[in-house]
């Protein structure tokens, strides 16, 4: 009986609505420190950062598998009722992952020998305790939520948000780019003490064995090398700027691709409740062609709420960059161009989902579709960059690939989503039509963002944003409201009650 409650679809719901209100706060708060801290540093010293933060990413991507092919096994077992064995994998998944971090540890003290600058020397010595936090924080996170802990991971979420942030802040103003590195690593390792000293005793230790970490980490590396590969791409925009062009510019991205990923973690838990969901039902039909209606709106959805908030991002980025970070003028176009991967990075969730579940079991051309995306925006950036088109090529590489995922995302998934052409056809007319709405409004927001920027008082600009944002929230009210209403006519019970929306008619 316990394990049905938990499997209840309305129980996930409401688990994840807990996870969604902590990120929502973390996300809030991490845009006003982004903030706070690109004011504070200015363009140079904020690009050092940048730099130093980008190779910690990367490190943190690299991981084999170990720990989770252990997560996977620990849920089989204790599936099956054996809690021993489960608990045995868990600890071996654990200590085979803690030596394996000491390598990627090791490297990034390394790399301070390398540094030209003072300041991203300190930051290279501090990174390893900053990356060893993080593996800490990934491992203890991860085996809550296998656990179902929910509220507690909502928690530790929100006080580390809070406190880190305030850290963050305290440091940056006293210590300035030095303070950034101490208040991350601080951050860290309070979301470690934070799991330690409220999250439900989990019986870990220490347990080396060979022989099984071995085993694990053939079950977990294609798990471990999928999330590798996707961030990695995720990264590519970052990574050639970086590579190819000044901290100053490094800044300017970084700053772009900092709020555009903040906006994207609010629809992160919308994807935590939709795979359940989705899944579940799919197993009880035995096919997504099933479900097509229910697919269907929920693509729609994500394209009208997205292309909504994509174009208020750009109502209201350039006016507010303008008036309270000067220093920061040429990322205003870097934004207004990155913010449409809010569009598209989000459309990928429905086609990838089906491909990722256990009836279509396609989980490996999913991963090679990315695999080819990652070299593909590295290509074109590189040669974007050697033509002379700066930052805003760029950002426009990272748009046009992440289009051209999402076609083909949508071509390997199409004989298991629709029944018929016409019935794939008719959803992409409509993505079709929404994104050139989102499209429409942006030139026209092109336009009159001379004039708000010229605004003479502080008045005049705040009004003249509040127009505009308020036109756009209009438009697209307008828009949703049409393209929801008038798209697909039926609407079937099982994804509605997987994940208790309710069942209406149009």
């Amino acid at each position: 009986m316990a394990s049905a409650a938990l499997l209840n679809p309305f129980h996930i719901l409401a688990q994840s609505s807990k996870l969604t209100l902590a990120g929502l706060l973390g996300a809030a708060l991490s845009f006003s420190a982004t903030l706070f801290v690109a004011r504070t540093l200015g363009p140079d010293l904020y690009g050092a950062v940048m730099f130093v933060g980008l190779w910690i990413s990367y490190t943190s991507l690299v991981h084999p598998g170990f720990f989770e092919g252990g997560v996977r096994e620990m849920l089989d077992q204790l599936g099956r009722g054996e809690h021993t064995t489960a608990r045995r994998a868990q600890n071996v998944a654990f200590t085979a992952e803690l030596a394996w971090s000491a390598l990627p540890a090791g490297l990034l003290l390394a790399l301070a020998l390398f540094m030209p600058d003072p300041i991203r020397r300190v930051g290279f010595l501090v990174a390893p305790v900053t990356f060893l936090g993080t593996t800490l924080n990934r491992m203890l996170a991860g085996l809550q939520y296998a656990h179902q802990h929910f509220g507690v991971c909502a928690r530790v979420n929100a006080m580390r948000s809070l406190g880190g942030a305030l850290i963050l802040a305290g440091l940056v103003f006293w210590q300035g780019a030095i303070g950034y590195f101490l208040a991350i690593a601080a951050g860290e390792w309070l979301g470690v003490a934070l799991y330690v000293s409220l999250a439900p005793s989990l019986h870990l230790q220490l347990q080396e064995d060979r022989h099984e970490a071995w085993r694990l980490l053939r079950i977990g590396l294609p798990l471990g090398l999928g999330g590798l590969v996707y961030w990695a791409y995720r990264l590519t925009g970052q990574t050639s700027v970086a590579a190819w062009l000044p901290l100053r510019d490094l800044a300017y991205y970084g700053l772009s691709v900092g709020i555009v990923n903040t906006l994207l973690r609010v629809f992160g838990d919308f994807s935590g409740v939709l795979m359940p969901a989705l899944w579940r039902a799919m197993g009880k039909s035995g096919s997504a062609q099933d479900l097509v209606v229910e697919t269907s709106k929920v693509s729609l959805f994500l394209a009208v709420v997205t292309g909504a908030v994509a174009n208020l991002g750009q109502a209201a980025f350039g006016p507010f960059v303008s008036w309270l970070f000067p220093r920061y003028l040429p990322a205003i176009p870097i934004f207004d161009v990155l913010a449409f991967n809010v569009v598209v990075l989000t459309l990928t969730q429905v086609p990838s989902l089906v491909l990722d579940s256990a009836t279509v079991n396609r989980q490996w051309l999913h991963l090679g579709i990315w695999t080819v995306a990652l070299p593909v925006n590295l290509g074109v950036n590189y040669l974007a960059l050697r033509a002379g088109w700066g930052l805003l090529g760029v950002a426009w590489n990272d748009i046009w690939v992440q289009v051209a995922v999402v076609v083909v995302l949508y071509g390997a998934a199409q004989q298991y989503l629709f029944r018929s052409k016409r019935e794939a056809w008719r959803l992409y007319g409509w993505l079709t039509v929404v994104s050139i709405c989102c499209g429409a409004v942006f030139f026209g927001l092109t336009i009159s963002t001379d004039l708000v920027l010229a605004g003479t008082t502080e008045g005049m600009t705040l009004l003249l944003v509040g127009g505009r944002t308020v036109v756009v929230a209009i438009l697209w009210v307008a828009v949703g409201c049409y393209a929801l209403r008038t798209s697909f006519h039926r609407t079937s019970e099982p994804l509605c009650a997987e994940i208790g929306m309710g069942s209406t008619s149009d």
